[in-house]
C-alpha cells in the first residue's frame, strides 16, 4: 500500500510520460510546476498561452523554453477550448489548468459540445492528504467543485473515493462522512444522510468498502476523541482511509489544522504545511496518480458513475 505522495511520482515514472495540455499555462507558478514536472519524466508538455508572455517568463526564471510544445493564442478562453479540444481528439491525455480563471476552465470542461463531460455525469474532486501527524494517507471529497452534494451526489462521490483508494493498494477503504457531530440529528442534513449511507455501505449497496456517520472530523481522525465521546463499534473512527465532506467551506483546512493544534498547541493562521508541497509538486503528484491509474485526462472526466446507486433505504 501506498503510504507517502512522492511513491505516487516513483510508480507513475515507471509508466512513462503523458502528454500534457495546458489551459492558458503562462504564468510562473504553472511553468516551474510543469517543468518540473517535465524534468521528472512525468509529462510532455503543450502550452496553450501567449508565446512572447511564456518566452519572457522562462528567461525570467531560468526555465529551459525548449521543453514546452507552444500553441500561441492570447484569449484564455480560447485556450482552454483548445486544451481540450486536443483531449478530447487523443492529441493529449491529461488537461491541466493554467492561470485562467476556475469558472472559465470549468465552463471549458462542462461545454456539451467540447464532448469531454458526459450528459447527466457528477463532476467532483478528489484530493490525496498527507499530514505528519496522521498515520496514513487521507482520501478527501469534496473540497472544490460541489458546494453542497445533494445524497445521489454523495453516493457518485464515494464511488470516486472508493477507486481512487484502490489506486492506492487499499482494497475495502475505511469511509467516514463528516458532519457536525457524531451524534445523529434528525435536523441536520448531513447527520442524517451519512447514518443513511453508513447503513448502506452495511448492506454492500455502496460496494466494497466500510462506511460509517455520522462522524465529527475530530472523532473521524483520533481513536483517543472517539473513546473520549464514547463512540464505540466503529472501525472507521481514528482509521479513514477517505473522508467524505458536506460542503466545501474551509473544511480542507480544518482537516489539516486539527493534527497540528492537537499535538503542538495553536497553530500559525492560514499554516497549510501538512496538506500542501510546494506547487510543482502537487502537480507532479496529480499526473503521477493519472499515470497509476492507468487514465488518461478524457478518461479519468469520463469514468461512469459507481453501479452501486440504489435509492436509499426505508
Amino acid at each position: 500500500m501506498i503510504q507517502h505522495l512522492t511513491e505516487i511520482v516513483e510508480e507513475a515514472r515507471k509508466r512513462g510520460k503523458k502528454r500534457l495540455a495546458v489551459a492558458y499555462g503562462q504564468d510562473s507558478h504553472t511553468l516551474e510546476a510543469v517543468y518540473e514536472a517535465y524534468k521528472e519524466g512525468l509529462v510532455e508538455p503543450t502550452l496553450y498561452g501567449e508565446k512572447s508572455v511564456i518566452e519572457q517568463v522562462c528567461a525570467e526564471n531560468d526555465i529551459d523554453i525548449k521543453a514546452f510544445n507552444i500553441v500561441d493564442e492570447t484569449s484564455d478562453v480560447k485556450c482552454v477550448q483548445q486544451a481540450v479540444a486536443a483531449v478530447v481528439a487523443g492529441n493529449a491525455d491529461v488537461l491541466m489548468k493554467g492561470l485562467v480563471s476556475t469558472d472559465k476552465y470549468m465552463r471549458g470542461i462542462l461545454n456539451k459540445e467540447a464532448g469531454l463531460f458526459p450528459p447527466k455525469g457528477v463532476l467532483s474532486h478528489v484530493s490525496i492528504v498527507e499530514m505528519p501527524c496522521y498515520h496514513k494517507l487521507l482520501v478527501i471529497s469534496d473540497v472544490a467543485v460541489i458546494p453542497l452534494p445533494d445524497f445521489k451526489q454523495k453516493t457518485v462521490q464515494i464511488g470516486y473515493l472508493a477507486r481512487t483508494a484502490n489506486l492506492l493498494g487499499i482494497k475495502t477503504p475505511k469511509i467516514a462522512c463528516i458532519a457536525p457531530s457524531e451524534q445523529l440529528l434528525p435536523n441536520v442534513i448531513s447527520s442524517t444522510e451519512g447514518a443513511l449511507l453508513a447503513k448502506m455501505g452495511d448492506r454492500g449497496q455502496l460496494g466494497d468498502v466500510v462506511v460509517d456517520g455520522p462522524l465529527s472530523l475530530d472523532v473521524a481522525l483520533y481513536k483517543d476523541v472517539a473513546e473520549h465521546k464514547k463512540v464505540k463499534g466503529s472501525s472507521v473512527a481514528g482509521d479513514p482511509d477517505c473522508l467524505l465532506f458536506p460542503n466545501l467551506g474551509q473544511r480542507l483546512l480544518q482537516v489539516g489544522d486539527a493534527p497540528l493544534r492537537r499535538r503542538t498547541g495553536r497553530h500559525g493562521h492560514g499554516n497549510e504545511s501538512p496538506l500542501r508541497a510546494d506547487l510543482a509538486r502537487r502537480h507532479q503528484q496529480d499526473q503521477a496518480l493519472l499515470d497509476r491509474a492507468g487514465l488518461s485526462g478524457r478518461e479519468a472526466v469520463r469514468q461512469p458513475e459507481p453501479t452501486h446507486q440504489p435509492n436509499p433505504p426505508t
